[in-house]
């Protein structure tokens, strides 16, 4: 048994190929993250407690898009198995509308809600101002998010991972460089604040679209060579899509909108509760660089498998994947622990603030290979298309277990905030049952590349 679940060195050195450029973009983006939470940090904590408010608003539309647009990129990723250019096409073609679809509402939503929304989450009118002066600006970037979420997602799907690795670097640089610039006021610039750290993301972004739309079409990617010339998509292609995509879509929005409930009843512990779990997240964060790293190899491994109709392979592969997960987030999960107890000192708040988000930080360690197994289980799920099972899996289980737990234990009872953020974790650990048994039933275990008679 546990032969099946160790491969071969060719298994890891393609794991390392497709995973590491994407670790490292990730990784930068969510370390320059961290510092720019630093920076916001010096400030005060109102500061940190509002553009933390704003930044998960955000959160909402980037997990929006990325659930969208997975819905076709299951497409493109099994139609490049099956060396089927056109279907590659046809199938980033409806990327775009989903891109457009989700991005209008969105930006509507906010342009119009957002002091409402904000209102619910933050009394103190220093943190209200700093939110909202950070979304006005951050609006303009949704369509930026969804371009670098549209060009990216593609190149990861074909197997072209270090462009957008390329890409992030530079944004990242440009928008670390600005954000000291515009935040305190250097080089002759006005210290802008919060404002200034919106600023810098959206013009780091305008040069992160730049660079992946140019290249892509200058390299005549596969995906967006000759897409444009007409729009065409076949209609039966289109509603197995929209079949397909529409319960990641829907998955994803509830489970970022549970997520964003969960933070307002921890909000309701105090502003104190935002801004340690703020310097918390930015933290744990940085050890998320393993989710988005599994999810593409998942993707294109077992993805690419499916599609060259490989199915046996496709099982042992993902196997092989959940476990390889699993014992990396162990060590992952020690070290945040063992970090956990110095980065909060980076930080200008009070003691009371620094030894919440220690707290937290050190709960996040420990159930981290938890977190991962997981996910590892949603993108085996996701790449074989099962994507109704995915919704009942993850954004199901999130409002009948987190989101319940922690508005009810909130609400009332009088534990703190440490009991409470406890035993919402707990529920990860039934959900990893659940995992364990659909990946294998072998229900997703499915060529969609199939041509259409």
């Amino acid at each position: 048994m546990l032969k099946k679940l160790i491969g071969d060195k060719r298994f890891y050195k393609r794991i390392v190929a497709i995973s590491l450029p994407i670790m490292l973009h990730q990784g930068i983006t969510n370390f320059v993250n961290l510092l720019d939470n630093i920076m916001v940090g010096q400030l005060d904590k109102n500061a940190i407690a509002g553009v933390a408010i704003a930044a998960q608003l955000l959160f909402i539309v980037n997990i929006a898009l990325m659930g969208g647009l997975a819905g076709p990129g299951i497409f493109v990723a099994q139609y490049n198995g099956a060396k089927d250019d056109e279907g590659v096409r046809q199938s980033f073609r409806a990327k775009v509308l989903f891109a457009i679809i989700i991005s209008i509402p969105l930006i509507l939503i906010y342009s119009f809600f957002s002091p409402s929304i904000i209102h619910l989450f933050l009394e103190e009118t220093a943190s209200i101002q700093a939110a909202q002066s950070y979304l006005n600006i951050m609006i303009v970037g949704i369509v930026l998010i969804a371009i670098v979420q549209l060009y990216g997602s593609s190149l990861r799907e074909i197997g072209k991972t270090h462009l957008p690795l390329i890409a992030g670097v530079i944004a990242i640089c440009i928008n670390l460089f600005l954000n000291y610039v515009l935040i305190f006021g250097h080089f002759g610039f006005p210290a802008l604040g919060v404002r200034g750290a919106a600023i810098a993301t959206v013009f780091s972004r305008v040069i992160e679209v730049l660079i992946l739309v140019i290249m892509s079409h200058a390299r005549k990617e596969v995906f967006c060579h000759g897409a444009y010339k007409n729009f065409k998509i076949d209609k039966r292609l289109l509603i197995r899509i929209f079949k397909k995509g529409m319960p990641l879509l829907a998955n994803e929005v509830l489970w970022s909108l549970g997520s964003t409930v969960t933070v307002l009843a921890y909000s309701m512990h105090g502003e104190d509760i935002v801004s340690a779990l703020t310097i918390s997240q930015a933290t744990t964060n940085m050890f998320f660089i393993l989710f988005g790293a599994l999810g593409s190899s998942i993707a294109i491994i077992v993805g690419s498998n499916l599609g060259a109709n490989k199915l046996d392979e496709a099982k042992d592969d993902a196997h092989k994947l959940i476990a390889f997960g699993t014992v990396v987030a162990i060590l992952m999960g020690v070290i945040l622990i063992v970090i956990s107890r110095y980065i909060p000192l980076l930080y200008n708040v009070d003691d009371s603030i620094r030894h919440i988000a220690q707290y937290l930080m050190t709960i996040s360690g420990i159930f981290f290979a938890v977190y991962t197994y997981n996910v590892c289980c949603f993108f085996t799920l996701r790449a074989g298309g099962a994507t109704r099972q995915t919704l009942l899996f993850d954004s199901l289980f999130m409002w009948l277990g987190q989101v319940t737990i922690a508005l009810l234990l909130t609400l009332f009872t009088d534990l703190k905030i440490y009991e409470v953020f406890v035993a919402v974790q707990l529920t990860d650990i039934v959900k990893s049952f659940i995992g364990t048994r659909m990946v294998r039933k072998g229900i997703w275990i499915k060529n969609l590349a199939l041509k259409l008679d």
